[in-house]
């Protein structure tokens, strides 16, 4: 167990609060690059970085690059408390539309010892991840996008943690997702039910148990093994792992990016309304 964590916990350090080559410094210092596009930032974590999972900003890049740059915000491990402390950096690309997908790491924290310390080292408060300070830091960030940019904003709830319907971690992914719709409501901006979309998925997948409800460093390792030195896709790894959407639980595969890449590629060619009663972003 010792040696698990030692190696997982190096390797992912080793990636921790890198920007992707296409983030938010790379853009500032080049703004030219957009190229008379429209500019789309893509806030989040490891999911959205594209590291350790598939890269759903390339997806989007690849689908809509002709009318939009995208800038991928992602940065591995963090949780929704960090964001806050760089959005004077997201708004420095003067974005026409923002999406934000954050909030696993808040949840797993809430999951798995081994995560909860490890987001400890990352917030400054003293206060555990919780669905409360989740939901208020979510707040904060559409507030101050919505005060200080003219930019469209889109909150997206979190995907599944893990496969199983019915467990514990399901449940508490779900409180998460509750959560964004209400904040995403109450700002009124466009909510993207990536997580409804997901366990739609996966309820229509009929798959059975592979046995394993619990994620670990161990098997982010084995995904980068696989994905860089043997040069295996996402979806390769997942499927011999009898995954449906990820390739160790928490990240995903490409099936499961093209979920995300989807919702927001309708709500970049505006197909997604704002909620009904709320304000305009």
């Amino acid at each position: 167990m010792r040696k698990e964590r030692t190696v997982g916990c190096t390797a992912i350090d080793s990636l921790i609060h890198t920007q992707a080559g296409n983030g938010p410094s790379a853009f500032i210092a080049d703004p030219e690059i957009s190229g008379g596009r429209k500019v789309a930032v893509c806030i989040g974590d490891s999911i959205t970085r594209g590291q350790v999972s598939c890269n759903y900003v390339e997806m989007l890049q690849a689908e809509l690059g002709s009318d939009f740059r995208f800038v991928n915000a992602g940065i591995n491990g963090e949780l929704s408390f960090n964001v806050l402390d760089r959005l004077d950096e997201v708004m420095r690309c003067n974005p026409d539309c923002v999406t934000i997908l954050i909030g696993t790491n808040d949840a797993h924290a809430m999951i798995d010892r081994r995560s909860l310390k490890r987001a400890r080292r990352y917030i400054t408060s003293a206060e555990s991840p919780s669905v409360e300070s989740f939901a208020e830091n979510l707040r904060k960030i559409a507030s101050r996008l919505q005060e200080r940019s003219a930019a469209r904003i889109a909150l997206l709830s979190i995907p599944p943690i893990g496969e199983e319907l019915g467990d514990h971690a399901m449940g508490i992914a779900s409180r998460f997702r509750r959560a964004a719709e209400e904040v995403a409501r109450g700002c009124g901006v466009a909510y993207l039910p990536l997580f409804e979309e997901m366990t739609a998925v996966l309820e229509r997948s009929g798959r059975r148990s592979n046995g394993r409800v619990g994620y670990s460093d161990l098997l982010l390792v084995g995904n980068l093994i696989r994905a860089r030195l043997l040069r295996l896709s996402y979806d390769a790894i997942a499927a011999r792992r009898r995954f449906v959407l990820h390739t160790d639980l928490l990240h995903l595969s490409c099936t499961g990016a093209a979920i995300i890449t989807g919702l927001i590629a309708s709500f970049l060619r505006r197909e997604w309304p704002l909620p009904s009663n709320g304000g305009g972003s």
